[in-house]
């Protein structure tokens, strides 16, 4: 059966995916709503901690990316056997990931946040919450194998099914960690970090045993043991690696953002939290629509559609808008009232209104040049994906620098870099898909 390219089967693609992208998200806005509740040192902590943290996880996410695409296509293909091989080569890896990844978390890091923070209570405050957070990496990693498989076959139901449990567990344990409740003394920072590696725990467990009564998923054979294929990983690898660079650059990059931010003082560091908290919230259906922009154009490939690549990429293009700015008009009538959702400091939320203006008009910018990203990387042409990313992120970050090492800008202004990231993005990508160079490519 091929992909239906209707508006509503887009949507029905997309939506399952935005739900499924809140799993991190929501566990990172759980615990700054919480910890903005106690002081400003550990809520501005919460910002650069939780970004550490993914650049961290989204090693494992590009490379379960590089594996949806290749699942996109065998799906396209109707190789559905194949899909399997695929799916448990994806786990072997991450599961030796995160071991690397979590001796990462647990050796190195107190040591890198030693050179790059100024503050010592913020500092302080990162290294406890890293040092106990760190132990979800493995829940993670492999819920992220579940991502891409159920993503690259256009079937996303089972994510926001595990996204809604893991809120919900993330709400409840660290509100209960958190402030100290059910005879358990308060933990601050500790507690955020242990409730949100229980909430991935569950999420994890749900996903596992989602697939393996699933009906459906019989037909891809994903619990039937073969081995590791060595081969197959060098190509699955061969694809995913500049992903996983790409990834791991542009929330780098982050990082770097919110580190020179933390040069300006404490308090531009606490409406940059606020701001990246909503921001990323706000990013999700543009994120949804980047993925289903992947999904459906790795299928179509796979089908031999390709001619009907680009017309399928402009509808994804006019709903991802349409979205973005429906979010713009209801985030710009009452932005206090959104802000206070993070914080009851009156002064707080009049410092973050000017910010906010600016991230509903990057986020206009955003949905289009998102969306026209995830279409490269749906047509395989991964190592163009990366090298476009590298351009505008030199771009990006060369213009951070000025705006709060040299000009000495306000907060709210160095926020307009977003601009010249997502522009500069979205006009590179958009010239190489309608230079038509991608097709043609075999995975």
């Amino acid at each position: 059966m091929q992909v239906n390219l209707s508006y509503k089967n887009i949507l029905k693609i997309a939506y399952p995916i935005i739900l499924s992208s809140l799993a991190q998200n929501i566990i990172n806005l759980t615990d700054t709503i919480y910890l903005g509740r106690l002081n400003e040192t550990i809520f501005a902590a919460a910002a650069i901690a939780s970004i550490y943290y993914a650049v961290i996880i989204l090693v494992g996410l590009g490379f379960a990316n590089g594996v949806k695409i290749l699942i996109g296509r065998r799906n396209g293909e109707k190789h559905f056997a194949e899909i399997g091989v695929l799916f448990e080569q994806s786990i072997y890896f991450l599961i030796f990931l995160s071991g690397i990844l979590l001796i990462f978390l647990q050796t190195c890091t107190p040591f890198i946040l030693s050179y790059i923070i100024h503050s010592d209570g913020v500092r302080n405050a990162c290294t406890v919450y890293l040092q106990y957070r760190s132990w979800g990496i493995p829940f993670v990693m492999i819920a992220m194998g579940f991502r891409g498989f159920y993503i690259g076959i256009a079937s996303a139901k089972a994510l926001a099914q595990s996204t809604a449990l893991m809120a919900l567990a993330n709400a409840l344990f660290n509100y209960i960690l958190i402030f100290g409740h059910c005879g358990i003394a308060p933990m601050g920072m500790k507690g955020a970090a242990i409730g949100s590696a229980i909430a991935e725990c569950m999420g994890m467990l749900y996903l596992i045993s989602y697939s393996y009564f699933e009906k459906e998923n019989k037909v891809f054979e994903l619990f039937k043991y073969r081995g590791i294929n060595f081969p197959l990983l060098k190509k699955i690898l061969k694809l995913s690696l500049p992903i996983m660079l790409q990834h791991l650059l542009s929330i780098s990059s982050w990082l770097t953002f919110f580190l020179l931010i933390e040069k300006m003082g404490e308090r531009s560091l606490a409406v940059s939290n606020i701001i990246r908290s909503m921001y990323m919230l706000l990013m999700l259906p543009g994120w949804g629509y980047n993925m289903a922009a992947s999904t459906i154009i790795s299928n179509l490939i796979g089908e031999g559609r390709e001619a009907a690549v680009l017309p399928a990429l402009k509808k994804i293009f006019k709903l991802s808008l349409l979205t973005a700015i429906v979010l713009c008009v209801i985030l710009m009538l009452c932005p206090a009232i959104w802000i206070s959702g993070f914080t009851n400091n009156p002064s707080l939320i009049n410092d973050t209104v000017p910010v906010l203006y600016v991230i509903a008009g990057a986020l206009v910018i955003f949905s289009i040049s998102w969306v026209s990203f995830g279409a490269i990387e749906g047509t395989g042409k991964t190592k163009i994906a990366l090298l476009i990313d590298i351009i505008t992120l030199i771009c990006y970050m060369t213009a951070t620098y000025y705006m709060v090492m040299l000009r000495k800008s306000t907060i709210q202004e160095v926020w307009l870099v977003e601009f010249i990231y997502l522009g500069i993005l979205g006009i590179l990508c958009i010239s190489y898909l309608q230079s038509k160079r991608w097709q043609n490519v075999v995975l």
